[in-house]
């Protein structure tokens, strides 16, 4: 593992994520925060943050940006910025 949480393709078999799990990976995968997610899948942001967290347990992420890289490694997602960060 290195210091931005990714964690090795052998070590993410630890279990599979349930259709609500992908849709929330999607909208994270496209920058949106947890209060955007929640309001896009009518859920409170305390639910976006619990399945968050059991994501983040299924495939061995320690936060956002290892989620992301994780999922494009294995070619769940693509490896594209939908929104800009600003700098500053």
């Amino acid at each position: 593992m290195t210091d931005i949480g990714y964690v090795p393709p052998q070590s993410q078999s630890r279990g599979t994520l349930s259709p609500r799990e992908r849709e929330v990976v999607r909208l994270v995968a496209a920058g949106l925060s947890n209060k955007e997610v929640a309001r896009k899948l009518s859920l409170a942001e305390g639910t976006v943050k619990l399945h968050l967290h059991k994501i983040f347990q299924k495939l061995g992420a320690k936060n956002r940006y290892s989620l992301i890289l994780t999922k494009s490694f294995n070619n769940d997602l693509p490896v594209v910025a939908t929104r800009r960060v600003r700098h500053r």
